[in-house]
């Protein structure tokens, strides 16, 4: 999900969220533009990489009406414990029940 939010000292900023299929969130992403110039995210797309594109308005020092597309890297952000098992949801199998997650590295499960 993408849209806009407006954070202290900015105007508008693109903000995107993933949630899991049960709606908890997993990650967070900001994009404040250049100069901290307001804008705001219109569209959202996923390539067979799995990296996040957002695109929208902004405006920068002396300008209005610029475009900027931004790309996110899944791999390098950071996810949320929602269920405080250890276990982050990139890697998480329940993120609603704690009692369900991956063995511990080098560990077996009878």
């Amino acid at each position: 999900m993408t849209g806009n939010i407006n954070s202290t000292g900015t105007d508008s900023d693109y903000a995107t969220v993933k949630y899991d299929t049960d709606g908890n969130q997993i990650w967070v992403a900001m994009y404040k533009g250049s100069a901290n110039g307001g804008g705001g995210a219109s569209a959202i797309a996923i390539d067979s990489h799995e990296n996040v594109y957002v695109t929208g308005g902004t405006s920068g020092i002396g300008t209005v009406g610029d475009y900027a597309t931004i790309k996110y890297n899944q791999s390098t952000l950071t996810y949320v414990d929602v269920d405080a098992d250890g276990y982050t949801s990139d890697v998480d199998c329940n993120d609603s029940n704690p009692a369900i997650h991956p063995a511990p590295p080098n560990s077996v499960t009878t």
